[in-house]
């Protein structure tokens, strides 16, 4: 299960843990502890198998011009989820950084722990009689499915992940749906419309109260689960704004103070 890559460089990062697989992020840990019928039968769907219990397993990088490639397009990256909760802390941020950087510098070695990792976990949760569920992307856009090939590599363990490159939408193995992550910044509404053509879940910032419909779908709850999130086909998945997206005016925030107010008249 190696890497296709050459002549690592040395790093003393070699031996840092990349998963979380005790539910240390928020997010993941109710996602871990959310389920239902309609989740439990689109994983079965993709996997082979219907679970009766997940168990989530997440990395966070650092995002970057290049781990998040259409951040600038869709203005995201002051109002980004980095600083959401414990991403406030330095030694969180800096360990993020860390993770992001040695996947940068030497991806052999970064890749060769990854598979690793993910190699035990799918082991381990065969043992514990549970379905191994990872997102890679927890704050990152990588695309883990082109060169480096993940999700090919580990096809009983289900990915998933939220992206703002709508060109991935469809494009990924059948055990790594996505969800879009939507924004209203002008150059970045040729990648909303193209999202907009599939049936893709798509996902908002809101710093308002959520409405019922935008963008002419339906609007759900998406701060529970993401797992949920993904069965709601079609669907506009509601964020609420957290970290320094909370009180900002920049275009991936619905607000009814910006200049996206106009999208709630709906």
């Amino acid at each position: 299960m190696g890497s296709p890559f050459k002549k690592p460089i040395q790093r003393k990062d070699n031996e840092m843990k990349l998963l979380d697989t005790g539910g240390n992020n928020t997010k993941l840990r109710k996602t871990n502890n959310a389920m239902d019928e309609d989740m439990l039968t689109m994983i079965g769907e993709a996997i082979g198998k219907t679970p009766k219990a997940i168990r989530l397993a997440g990395l966070s990088l650092a995002p970057s011009d290049w781990a998040c490639p259409a951040s600038k397009l869709a203005g995201c990256r002051e109002p980004c989820l980095m600083s959401a909760g414990f991403g406030k802390f330095d030694n969180v941020r800096l360990g993020r950084e860390r993770k992001r950087d040695w996947l940068r510098d030497d991806p052999t070695a970064f890749l060769d722990q990854l598979t690793k990792e993910l190699h035990n976990f799918d082991k381990l949760t065969k043992k514990q009689g549970v379905q191994g569920v990872a997102r890679l992307n927890v704050i990152s856009d990588v695309v883990w499915e082109g060169k480096y090939e993940i999700p090919q590599q580990f096809p009983s363990i289900f990915f998933y992940d939220y992206t703002k490159i709508s060109g991935r939408l469809g494009k990924t193995p059948k055990n790594y749906p996505l969800m879009f992550s939507w924004s209203g910044m002008p150059n970045y509404q040729r990648s909303v419309d193209k999202a907009m053509q599939t049936d893709a879940p798509m996902a908002v910032v809101f710093d308002c109260p959520f409405p019922k419909e935008f963008l002419g779908r339906a609007v759900f709850d998406g701060d529970e689960s993401d797992l949920l999130n993904l069965t709601k086909r079609e669907g506009v998945i509601a964020l609420k704004a957290k970290g320094d997206a909370k009180g900002s005016n920049d275009p991936f925030v619905v607000s009814d103070r910006n200049a996206n107010s106009h999208l709630l008249a709906a």
